[in-house]
């Protein structure tokens, strides 16, 4: 089989610092077990149905990244770059096989490598509702088969978090998952309930204070116009008191998007 033809699953979305090509972008589930945030409505995962991934199936993905990855150091070590990327290692390849000028996989895995191959982002929305001896499982594979990886994140909800066993919590990041991407957008409570979050801001305090005891990273995100003109004061006070109860090691601001098809766009008009 050739390069070109060879694929695995990517999902749509990843955070900012995993973009560009320093992440190699692993779907361990797919779209959003919740899927009714109204600012979000899951419209980026096409309202498709949540899933949760076989083992098998991404194992089999791995399997494919490190037979790209073993392909692009071989070509490398033929034109003497001693297994380094080199961009010329990409345009002999591309000129003996022409396809993978338009291949997403093999440009996400070169430029993967070319970054050091040191992390990887787990997708979609929720990877920690997966059974966690079985995230536990492809964690040590993943790790196993590139043993260059440093830092391994995902998206997870708090609701999820504040469920989990702190024991379950520890072994997986004991397993290498290290950091965690937590949408927050607000700490109020009324707030939260109009957009249909799912979680209250007690669950948020409870979820983070774990998720930094059990050793993660933790980055929160915070819609910062959620509130609009008439909650911006509750909207800001109760996401401050929110945050220093969790003491999070990032804090991301991101402006509310008002996408068409979501609740909010209604609301909005």
């Amino acid at each position: 089989m050739n390069l070109s033809e060879k694929s695995f699953e990517i999902g749509a979305i990843r955070p900012p610092s995993e973009g560009g090509s320093h992440s190699l972008l692993l779907r361990t589930t797919r779209n959003c077990p919740w899927s009714r945030c109204k600012f979000c409505y899951a419209i980026m995962y096409n309202r498709e149905k949540f899933e949760l991934r076989k083992v098998e199936g991404i194992k089999r993905d791995i399997d494919t990244v490190k037979h790209m990855a073993d392909e692009i150091k071989r070509v490398s070590w033929e034109l003497c770059h001693g297994g380094d990327l080199h961009p010329d290692v990409a345009s002999v390849m591309i000129n003996k096989e022409p396809e993978l000028k338009i291949s997403e996989w093999f440009a996400l895995v070169f430029n993967w490598l070319y970054s050091g191959a040191k992390t990887v982002f787990l997708q979609d929305a929720n990877s920690l509702i997966m059974p966690t001896e079985q995230l536990i499982e492809v964690l040590h594979y993943l790790t196993e088969t590139f043993p260059s990886i440093s830092r391994v994140t995902t998206y997870v909800r708090s609701k999820t978090i504040a469920k989990k066993p702190l024991e379950g919590l520890k072994a997986l990041n004991q397993a290498g998952l290290s950091r965690l991407h937590v949408g927050l957008e607000t700490g109020d409570d009324e707030l939260l309930k109009h957009v249909d979050k799912g979680v209250t801001s007690e669950e948020q305090i409870i979820a983070g204070q774990k998720a930094k005891k059990a050793g993660f990273e933790l980055s929160e995100y915070v819609m910062i116009d959620l509130g609009g003109r008439d909650r911006f004061k509750q909207h800001a006070e109760n996401t401050a008191r929110v945050l220093t109860k969790i003491n999070p090691d990032f804090v991301r601001l991101r402006p509310f998007m008002v996408m068409p098809g979501v609740p909010l766009y209604d609301e909005y008009e």
